[in-house]
């Protein structure tokens, strides 16, 4: 899920990428006030499931 985030925040970190490692980062930093920027409608970076066919 995506959560748009105010951009007059005051941010301790500020991660760059919702990839692997910048959700990984999230995860570690997660009870301090940090921010997640993406570029793409969904994070993940280069990992995601696709449906084909009926698989």
């Amino acid at each position: 899920m995506v959560i748009p985030a105010s951009q007059d925040g005051d941010y301790e970190v500020v991660i760059v990428g919702g990839g692997i490692a910048g959700l990984s980062a999230a995860w570690e930093l997660r009870d301090r006030n940090i921010i997640v920027f993406e570029a793409a409608d969904r994070v993940g970076g280069r990992m995601r499931s696709e449906s084909r066919m009926q698989y």
